[in-house]
């Protein structure tokens, strides 16, 4: 796995925060970052209150990335159905045509050239 993926971030930033959020609900619940029981609460509260946001920013950020992955690889499955089916059709198309009558027309050059000669 990448090391600067957001799953990844994720993952190492819970691996040093938990601790953190953890002992700070021991004392009580956290309140909601930038709440008024935010602001008078103490620096380790508001530390873990912000941190709960950071891990709720990565994990959606996270979550993006997977969802971004794999929307990217249903849309190369799909660009790939596309041309095979444009190609299928191009088959279908070029048997039905009647290349032998386009044998018998005239050329670019001699229609050019009887229409110099009409002048």
């Amino acid at each position: 796995m990448d090391p600067h993926s957001p799953v990844s971030r994720l993952a190492c930033a819970r691996h040093y925060l938990d601790p953190l959020i953890a002992q700070a609900r021991e004392a009580g619940p956290l309140p909601e970052l930038g709440t008024p029981e935010w602001a008078v609460a103490d620096a380790t509260t508001q530390s873990a209150a912000a941190f709960v946001a950071v891990l709720c920013y990565l994990n959606a950020a996270a979550m993006a990335s997977l969802v971004g992955a794999r929307d990217r690889r249903v849309a190369r499955e799909d660009h790939r159905e596309f041309l095979i089916a444009q190609r299928e059709a191009s088959h279908a198309i070029s048997a039905a045509v009647d290349w032998s009558a386009a044998s018998r027309r005239p050329s670019h050059a001699e229609l050019e050239r009887r229409r110099a000669v009409r002048g």
